[in-house]
């Protein structure tokens, strides 16, 4: 009786050995899941330390040679104690990468981290070293199936006489490596060049064709005083991936610890090059300089290291500063310094860049590693990580498929970090035109606007402070205001003649202020502590005494203001010493304005004989909201410091903004107007002139070609004028290069752009710079139209519900869904149905073997439950 309920039992066994299958299978598929998906947290790990070769477990020195990533290979220079030298190659497929084999090195050349360049497609690297003879400097080519260095190196010597190469980069679309570097007659950074106090060295950018070595073209580069490197690791050259262009950092000279001997400003160039060009194209190539404040000297000399991210077109260079160390951000699609990254002190020496997914690593100080998101703009100061590099000093590799960052630590070791934080994507665009139906209006529309304007005629900023011009001397101190000096807290100072803050005009109200002379809010908190203090003091002297005479210190120039929200038209004017100001509110007739003069501003040099500006938001019946906005200034005195002056006689903006919240509707119109300028040299010499109206691209070009260059700067920003289609918006004011550049460099905020700005340095140890802006104006308009729902009726004695129209008529095509399509209606079977929704869940080969394991448990379960049923049946049948 018992053999056919065994016989039974041994028949469906299948299912539950399906099930102990089903298990292990999924316990194996887990453990090939790789460990960083499940283990690692997220943030900044250490995952270990590279494998050295044997006899290397003294390191006297090392050197990147860098990650071929197309390849997944890492090159490393190793030296030991014994002084043995070889190139060790490693497989970075592994977590913890491999040694695959290590080659002798060829001693005539001492590899740095700025002086070779890889060349994946054709397994070779260049690198920049000396020659056997001692004399100039030779560009050698290693092969990376041999790591040997092939025969016949390029002698640039006799190519190039004097030319020292300290930085390389290899461009594979021009087929041509190109080298910059400085016309020492070949004496190079291995004679300590950069730790002692030199004049300006000429500066140049070199081409050479990548196949035979022999020189294309060359060029100097005026704009830069000094090529920015070190001594350890040459020179940063960048050949962009978007642009035909060439990026290189130029320092003011400079000794160990004082920058007070030569004036000038460290930057960044951009060289736009053409990739077929030839000597004589050379000549013409565009040079672009962007001046950056800070400290680029550290104890061996100057020091100056830097990444690049070509994906998107972003610089990064660290600041030693003791006073504000850091990293500063640039971005070439701009073109505009983006963000500055602090650190806790000077001792940043490491710097590396993930071109997957943007981020920046950026060594803190001797115990933390920032990880910021190097691609927002502003770029954020991101978070700091426990982690002591041990002053790396060096360019940090990142292997962007992996996420896996390498540091060279000067205790003989090579870290592999894992890093896992977050990406902050870039914030979308306002869409203004969804605010309107694009409808004319009518008894079944609804329509809301404002208009808004705001500017000045002058304003003097004094970035950094007063300890530029009190105390130039040393880096420790310059740029720092010191407690004793008149009171006064340090920080940005600035004053601005003929201001207008704001003119806001919206359907729910009507607001305006307007001050002839407005301090910056640092100066004014200041001032207000000064008036406490006294009047503090004067009261305990003598009752009332401190009142009177903290009223005898009130501000000579108070704002006019006004505010009317539906009540009654609001009028106001104030005076003051040479200026005064009026403002006038009326949302009944729904037109807001107000203006402001001065007459005499003068500071550290620069002198306005007066400015105005005057704005107005109305509603018209037949425009919409129209903005109207005009800034003048007259006669501009510069006198530079060690010699020379600008005269400016005139500088004029006006800009309209309308909107009515229809298609066409909507424009924005800003003209500048430059006359009788007058440049001279430190001799009195006439440099440029134009009594009437000025082409402003001339000036500026004279400028930059003169001497005065190394302090003075003229710049003419266009403005962003934006009007969308459908006639919700119009705006005039900053580009968004010029508001971030201005935000990064000079601590700018204001989005009122102005008809002209001039820049004079004073920077030492940090941003100490005066900037006057002139005839700055931001305006915008904002118009939309809704339709009012519509009823329609229901049951007799029922509701009456609302049927809500949709706000926004587009003509643009339907979106393009990237992922998963909503299901087809009707005829389509469930099976069809059931796979497609498998789908949703399907998104990777190790998504769909998991599903199926899945699916293969339930259905290994259902068979055991079906199992257990017949058993159960076969055992009822046998005992009736």
């Amino acid at each position: 009786m018992a053999r056919p309920h065994h016989g039974s039992a041994t028949k469906h066994a299948t299912p539950s050995r399906v099930g102990i299958l089903t298990a292990g299978l999924l316990v194996a598929v887990t453990m090939l899941v790789p460990a960083s998906g499940r283990a690692d947290p997220a943030g900044l790990a250490l995952l270990g330390k590279l494998p050295l070769p044997k006899g290397f477990k003294v390191i006297t020195s090392m050197g990147w040679l860098g990650i071929d990533v197309p390849n997944r290979r890492f090159y490393v220079n190793l030296d030991n104690d014994k002084g043995d030298s070889v190139i060790a190659e490693y497989d970075v497929r592994s977590r913890i990468p491999t040694l695959q084999r290590t080659v002798p090195f060829d001693a005539t050349i001492t590899p740095n981290q700025y002086g070779v360049a890889l060349d994946s497609a054709g397994h070779r690297m260049f690198a920049i070293g000396d020659p056997p003879t001692g004399v100039g400097k030779v560009i050698k080519t290693l092969d990376l199936t041999t790591l040997k260095y092939r025969p016949k190196p390029w002698d640039l010597e006799t190519q190039l006489p004097g030319f020292d190469p300290l930085g390389i980069t290899y461009s594979a679309h021009d087929k041509r490596v190109y080298v910059a570097g400085m016309f020492v007659g070949g004496i190079g950074f291995a004679s300590g060049l950069y730790a002692e106090p030199l004049p300006a060295l000429p500066v140049g950018v070199a081409a050479l064709d990548a196949a035979t070595g022999k020189l294309v073209w060359w060029k100097a580069i005026p704009q830069c005083q000094m090529l920015g490197g070190h001594f350890d690791w040459g020179a940063p050259v960048f050949r962009s991936a978007r642009y035909p262009a060439i990026y290189l950092f130029c320092v003011r000279p400079s000794n160990q610890g004082v920058e007070a001997e030569y004036p000038g400003e460290s930057g960044l160039v951009r060289l736009w090059i053409d990739p077929a060009a030839t000597q004589k194209d050379a000549s013409g190539f565009r040079v672009e300089f962007f001046p950056v404040g800070g400290h680029f000297v550290s104890g061996a000399g100057i020091s100056v290291f830097a990444t690049f991210d070509p994906t998107a077109e972003r610089y990064y260079v660290v600041n030693q500063s003791s006073t504000t160390p850091g990293m500063w951000a640039f971005d070439g699609t701009l073109p505009a310094w983006v963000g500055f990254v602090g650190t806790d002190n000077d001792a940043n020496y490491g710097l590396g860049v993930d071109p997957t997914t943007g981020h920046v690593f950026v060594q803190g100080s001797m115990d933390n590693v920032i990880v910021t998101a190097g691609r927002a703009t502003p770029v954020p100061q991101g978070e700091k990580f426990p982690y002591s590099p041990t002053s790396s000093g060096s360019l940090w590799l990142v292997d962007g498929p992996t996420h896996r960052v390498f540091v060279q630590m000067q205790n003989s070791t090579i870290d592999v970090l894992l890093d896992r934080t977050s990406v902050n994507g870039p914030d979308q665009p306002i869409d203004y035109d969804s605010l309107t139906s694009n409808v004319p209006e009518s008894q079944n529309t609804v329509s809301t606007f404002a208009g808004d304007a705001g500017g000045f005629g002058a304003r003097v900023l004094m970035v950094g402070g007063y300890g530029g011009v009190v105390n130039p001397l040393v880096e420790g101190s310059a740029g720092v205001a010191p407690d004793s000096v008149g009171g006064f807290s340090p920080g940005d100072r600035s004053i601005t003649a003929a201001n207008v803050p704001s003119v806001d005009l919206r359907d729910t109200g009507a607001a305006a202020s307007a001050q002839a002379v407005a301090p910056d809010s640092l100066s004014q908190n200041d001032y207000a502590t000064t008036q406490t203090r006294v009047q503090d003091q004067g009261n305990k002297v003598s009752p009332g005494t401190g009142d009177q005479m903290a009223g005898m210190l009130n501000w000579q120039w108070p704002a006019a203001t006004c505010l009317d929200a539906g009540d009654q038209k609001v009028k106001q004017s104030k005076t003051g010493p040479g200026g005064d100001s009026s403002v006038l509110c009326d949302l009944n007739k729904a037109v807001d304005t107000a203006s402001a003069s001065y007459t005499g501003l003068s500071d550290s040099g620069v002198t306005v004989g007066s400015s105005s500006f005057e704005a107005t938001s109305r509603r018209d019946p037949k425009l919409g909201i129209v903005t109207r906005a005009t800034a003048i200034t007259k006669d501009v005195h510069i006198v530079i410091d060690g010699g020379g002056s600008l005269i400016i006689q005139r500088v004029e903006a006006n800009a309209t903004t309308y909107a009515h919240g229809r298609t066409g509707t909507s424009k924005a119109v800003w003209k500048p107007l430059v006359e009788g300028v007058t440049l001279r040299d430190a001799s009195g010499k006439v440099i440029f002139t134009c009594p009437q109206q000025c082409d402003p691209h001339e000036l500026a070009r004279q400028v930059d070609e003169s001497e005065l260059a190394v302090k003075l700067r003229v710049l003419f920003p266009s403005a962003q004028m934006r009007s969308t289609p459908h006639g919700a918006f119009a705006g005039v004011g900053k580009t968004d290069p010029d508001y971030w550049s201005g935000l990064t460099m000079n601590d700018d905020n204001s989005r009122a752009v102005p008809a002209m700005q001039i820049e004079l340095y004073n920077d030492y140890g940090q941003k100490s710079r005066l900037v006057l802006q002139l005839a700055a104006i931001q305006a915008t308009s904002i118009y939309g139209i809704s339709l009012l729902p519509t009823f329609t009726p229901g049951p007799v004695g029922g509701p009456t519900l609302p049927t809500i129209v949709p706000p926004l008529v587009h003509t643009l095509p339907p979106p393009t869904i990237v992922g998963v399509q909503p299901a087809p209606q009707g005829g389509v079977s469930i099976l069809r149905r059931l796979v497609h929704g498998a789908g949703v869940l399907v998104r990777s080969p190790l998504d769909a073997v998991m599903f199926g394991l899945v699916c293969l448990l339930f259905g290994g379960a259902a068979a055991v439950a079906r199992r257990r049923k017949l058993l159960a049946s076969s055992l009822e049948e046998a005992s009736r």
